[in-house]
């Protein structure tokens, strides 16, 4: 210690102990920004609990609509680590950030731990579970006959399938909402092909991948999924770079995804459209792929995208255009996606369906792109039968 402040060390460590104790005394009596809180060991084990000894549960992750494989470490009862299926066919074994997250999210002192109930002063307070089940209980018996509907987020498990039930007894309907539910694609599905469902995209064996503002390597859709094979497709194999597919990003901004692109195309907000459908011109008119059935159709359709005629409004030279449509094409197995901010305009969906339309010319769809086996994420409701909800609410339709 210095002259000016004479403190010998046995006062200094005196002083720290004071305050340590006085700390704890504050924690102890709620002064803190935190109770203390403490976990209680059991006082009778149960018999399939071993002390010292993990046990492991298969369920899945529900941080976003994906659905990973999840497996949860379980110590004494308590979930303490969650890790990728390595039999998921989704994930294969990985987990993401939020996946790995979703464990604090049990924890969280936050949590809502109980039901509450609104007060007379607008505030909510506990109440315990029976008396919960006896109000919601009534409320329903109340409501049967004047329009009862159970609003979720994406369930397409067993508590999905009871929830369908219980609602079929009490003549209610279920709504589920997805915040990022890919409304633009969907409905480029339907423009395109006549349904809204959404397809699974094979990212693993295409040879030659074309992004039009879809950051599958962000938060498209199945991120895990897609991070999974676009490694296996972008990897050497056997040292030959020729057996490494090409990916190009389309957008006016370089995202996360975007920087994994061996070629970033700088296009015009909202022209990523125009850009698809003067590749597919291309591929059409120069015959550069195995053509559909109804070729001739889709050459008059696409007879006014020509690279000329659009090149200038895209900002990309038409050299570039059919370059980009000659090795798409030729690779033999091109895969083009649309999403992120190339669908958030007011043409979002225009966009989807053209690259909707880039994947048919070029043989794609139902190869890479796949329908029918629809992702959970397509049988969401919309923003927009969401607004009639609450439309109906506001008429008196729900009660």
């Amino acid at each position: 210690m210095s002259d000016s402040l004479p403190v010998d060390r046995r006062r200094f460590l005196k002083v720290l102990g004071v305050a340590g104790a006085g700390a704890a005394a504050a924690s102890a009596c709620g002064i803190g920004p935190e109770p203390t809180e403490r976990l209680i060991p059991y006082l009778i084990q149960p018999e399939d609990q071993i002390p010292g000894t993990a046990t492991y549960y298969a369920t899945t992750c529900r941080e976003c609509a994906a659905g990973c494989g999840v497996r949860v470490r379980v110590r004494e009862g308590r979930a303490v680590k969650l890790e990728g299926n390595p039999d998921s066919p989704i994930n294969r074994g990985r987990l993401c950030a939020r996946g790995q997250a979703a464990l604090q999210g049990l924890y969280n002192p936050d949590r809502v731990a109980h039901p509450m109930v609104r007060n007379a002063r607008g505030g909510f307070e506990d109440i315990d579970w029976d008396g919960a089940i006896q109000r919601l209980a009534a409320k329903v018996r109340e409501a049967q006959g004047k329009g009862i509907v159970f609003l979720s987020g994406v369930e397409q498990s067993s508590f999905g399938d009871l929830v369908d039930e219980w609602m079929k007894q009490v003549g209610g309907r279920r709504m589920s909402y997805e915040p990022f539910g890919f409304e633009a694609l969907r409905a480029g599905n339907r423009m395109a092909f006549g349904t809204a469902s959404v397809p699974s995209y094979d990212f693993a064996n295409a040879k030659y991948i074309l992004s039009f503002g879809a950051d599958f390597l962000d938060t498209w859709l199945s991120p895990v999924e897609f991070q999974n094979g676009f490694a296996r497709a972008h990897a050497f194999d056997a040292g030959r770079p020729a057996s490494m597919s090409k990916f190009v990003y389309v957008g006016p901004r370089l995202s996360l995804t975007g920087m994994n692109a061996d070629e970033w195309i700088a296009a015009r907000p909202g022209t990523e459209g125009l850009l698809a459908l003067a590749l597919a011109q291309v591929i059409v008119a120069r015959h550069l792929a195995r053509l559909p059935t109804d070729a001739s159709r889709l050459s008059s359709l696409l007879a006014g995208y020509a690279p000329r005629a659009v090149a200038a409004t895209i900002g990309i030279d038409e050299d570039v255009i059919v370059r980009l449509a000659r090795e798409f094409a030729i690779s033999g197995g091109g895969l083009a996606v649309a999403g992120g901010m190339a669908t958030q305009g007011p043409n979002g969906a225009e966009i989807a369906a053209a690259v909707n339309i880039l994947n048919y010319a070029a043989g794609a769809v139902g190869t890479l792109v796949m329908f029918g086996a629809d992702l959970a994420i397509g049988s969401t409701h919309t923003f927009g039968d969401l607004t009639a909800l609450m439309a109906d609410m506001a008429a008196g339709k729900v009660a």
